[in-house]
């Protein structure tokens, strides 16, 4: 099942930067339920946020072990674990991204 997923994106800085890419995995509690790069550029200003949609492959066996397990522990969990690709006026740069929601 193909599903678009919007992240919204925010650059901290003073200086306007472009998101070359961003590799990514979606994870409910531990289980690994999707993954993916969204190849694309997006221009982030400086102080500013902005939107990304990405279409994502749901693996029903994933989801199915997603919900099993949050059943079984009476709770879940969800993590966005990857790396980022920025370009600057000053050159690239990567950097490991993390976001927790209990």
């Amino acid at each position: 099942m193909k599903v678009d997923f919007e992240l919204k994106i925010q650059n901290p800085n003073n200086v306007d930067a472009t998101l070359d890419k961003l590799d990514y995995t979606f994870y409910v509690s531990q289980t690994d339920v999707f993954s993916g790069t969204t190849g694309k550029g997006l221009k982030i200003p400086a102080g500013k946020s902005e939107n990304l949609t990405t279409t994502i492959t749901l693996e029903y066996t994933k989801i199915g072990q997603a919900i099993v397990e949050a059943i079984r522990f009476k709770t879940a969990s969800y993590r966005i674990k990857g790396k980022a690709y920025i370009k600057t006026i000053i050159g690239e740069f990567s950097y490991p991204v993390e976001i927790t929601l209990t």
